[in-house]
């Protein structure tokens, strides 16, 4: 039994009854195998996301990507389409909204990308938080560049947990996606738990619940990271996610 003094995890009524130490990565791990194997993927999740926010461990990082996975492919999703109400323009006459983060809501949010295709929120993510996700990039790119076959492969710890191949992805071709300037974030553990916190801090994933009218979803195979140049040519950016197929309905963040 941990001390009141000691952050811990309790569950109840599920067939994992325990607590757990969130402070103590190896127990946190444990218990989210434990959980996982009795069929409950999310639970597993939580465990492992709350112990890394107090004692941030790069094994929690990548035991937190198969986590994510398992979870999708153990969840049952229906069919239907939500009805979504039909929204008006409160933007006329503006080409890209802009608003305060105040004043960002399922409302606006929806609206602006209805009417206008965008939205603009400045300040959303503070700039500490944008200087972490810039350096998780670049150490994400720096780490691939250190492993590759032909690379320097440098003694650096500084870059553990930044690039990690997802094992169950045997079909991206990750030279060519690094050639292009880019990796897949399902590849960057450590970066991936920055950009989901991030998230979770600004309220975007119950936004993009609420926008959706159900739970969203990550893309593993086009959640890219990318390092452009200041002129460079980045392809163009969509919103509509047509390319994936009909039916699909997406929003870039």
């Amino acid at each position: 039994m941990p001390s009141k003094s000691v952050p811990f995890f309790r569950r109840w009524n599920r067939p994992t009854d325990h607590e757990v130490e969130l402070t103590d990565p190896d127990a946190a791990l444990a218990a989210a195998d434990r959980t996982a194997d009795a069929g409950d993927h999310r639970g597993a999740i939580t465990i492992l996301t709350e112990a890394n926010r107090l004692s941030r461990d790069r094994r929690l990082d990548r035991r937190l990507v198969d986590a994510r996975s398992a979870a999708f492919e153990h969840t049952e999703f229906s069919r239907e389409q939500p009805t979504l109400p039909e929204t008006e323009d409160l933007f006329p006459g503006v080409l890209i909204p802009e608003i305060t983060p105040d004043e960002l809501s399922v409302t606006t949010l929806r609206s602006a990308i209805t009417h206008h295709g965008s939205l603009i929120v400045r300040g959303l993510v503070d700039v500490d938080r944008v200087v972490q996700l810039r350096d998780d990039i670049d150490n994400a790119i720096a780490c691939f560049d250190n492993q590759a076959e032909d690379g320097p492969h440098e003694d650096r710890p500084d870059l553990d947990g930044y690039f990690h191949s997802f094992a169950r992805d045997q079909e991206s071709n990750r030279q060519r996606i690094r050639n292009g300037g880019s990796i897949l974030t399902i590849n960057s553990p450590a970066t991936l738990f920055d950009l989901t916190e991030t998230f979770h801090e600004t309220g975007m994933d119950q936004l993009a619940q609420d926008y959706f009218g159900e739970p969203p979803l990550l893309l593993g195979r086009k959640m890219t990271l990318r390092r452009i140049r200041k002129k460079g040519n980045t392809g163009g950016w969509h919103q509509d996610g047509a390319f994936m197929g009909e039916g699909i309905r997406s929003l870039n963040l």
